[in-house]
């Protein structure tokens, strides 16, 4: 199964959530350009450089609305680490990993992994791999009351655990 392939099987189907996230990134953006037409005349008419500091506001909203934007972009990211391990040894690193995790629900299928584990504030991320003779390719997403992809509103928690998933990869193969 390549990556491409991988992604395609674990992506959902666009649902209000993927819409919603759209929204919560237009709305900063918006407030932001309102509020610098508001603050424009005023700061104009005056000459003091303390004045001009209000523009931070509306600067720093745009800024938000964009990062959150960027988060959209990340969330399908499907990580891929290349090891050319036997896949028996990959499995019982991964094994190991899931211990580390208490990790729950653990389903594994001709190299296809799931498993399901708690975060520090009780969050339930959702770990999909695939394990082949030339690489593991794997994506961790938040799944919360059944919703999947969350995109923004999981303030970037699968991102920092693949990364975690990641250094713990490389330092151990």
């Amino acid at each position: 199964m390549t990556t491409l392939e991988f992604r395609n099987k674990i992506k959902n189907k666009p649902n209000f959530n993927s819409y919603a996230n759209y929204v919560i990134c237009l709305v900063p953006i918006i407030l932001g350009i309102y509020f610098f037409g508001k603050t424009y005349n005023t700061a104009n008419n005056i000459n003091d450089w303390t004045h001009k500091l209000i523009y931070l506001i509306p600067f720093s909203l745009i800024v938000v609305g964009l990062l959150l934007f960027y988060l959209i972009s990340i969330k399908d990211n499907v990580h891929t680490f290349k090891s050319n391990l036997p896949i028996d040894d990959k499995m019982s690193l991964i094994n190991d990993y899931f211990t580390k995790i208490k990790a729950t629900n653990i389903s594994i299928n001709q190299g296809e992994i799931s498993c399901l584990y708690d975060t520090f504030l009780n969050m339930h991320l959702i770990l999909n791999a695939y394990l082949d003779s030339e690489k593991i390719v794997f994506k961790i997403r938040i799944f919360d009351f059944g919703i999947t992809e969350l995109g923004v509103t999981d303030f970037g928690l699968s991102y920092r655990h693949s990364k975690r998933f990641m250094k713990y990869l490389s330092q151990t193969i």
